[in-house]
């Protein structure tokens, strides 16, 4: 019995959010033109990041830099859910994030050259980290494994944008048909 009041209260609740909440058209058409291009905007520098690692790492000389400063910082952010507990209050998250902050230093012809990196894995004093370098210009660096791994979020972006614009523009004629018919 409590199954089913929860469930014709949940449907209600629902039913009230579509009928007084109602998302218009433009909104969506909106939120979808400005991810599309924050999402394509992404790609394109992602991808010339991409490029630009790949032009130094298989052309350019290697070294090895040894790792001679870390500092770490902690984040913590606390997340309220939707969900409530039996009490009525709502449930809290609280995550904790570490960041390492990185100085390695490289010497290529008798030239110490130093680099700063941000990264979620810890190192240690003294560890080695290979560096790809321009031949010609050894202060033009990428580190092995750095190859614009964000590129999949201006992707998702872009699919996002996609959608929502999608979705937009089906509102939008289905809104047009139906005040053409006389039925809004």
């Amino acid at each position: 019995m409590n199954s089913l009041y929860n469930t014709h209260r949940n449907l209600q609740e629902s039913s009230y959010l579509d009928t007084n909440k109602k998302t218009k058209p433009s909104t969506l058409i909106f939120m979808g033109v400005v991810f599309l291009i924050v999402g394509i905007l992404l790609t394109i520098v992602n991808f010339c990041e991409y490029q630009d690692y790949h032009a130094i790492a298989d052309d350019g000389n290697s070294t090895t830099a040894y790792v001679t400063n870390v500092e770490s910082k902690t984040t913590k952010t606390t997340t309220r859910s939707r969900h409530r507990t039996k009490s009525g209050r709502r449930r809290k998250k609280t995550t904790t994030k570490t960041y390492y902050y990185v100085t390695a230093t490289y010497t290529v012809d008798n030239q110490n050259y130093s680099i700063d990196f941000k990264s979620d894995s810890s190192y240690s004093q003294g560890e080695t980290i290979t560096v790809f370098y321009e031949e010609g210009n050894p202060s033009n660096y990428v580190r092995e494994g750095d190859d614009g791994d964000s590129l999949a979020f201006g992707i998702a972006l872009t699919i996002l944008g996609g959608i929502f614009g999608g979705i937009g523009l089906k509102k939008y004629r289905d809104e047009k048909d139906l005040k053409a018919m006389g039925l809004l």
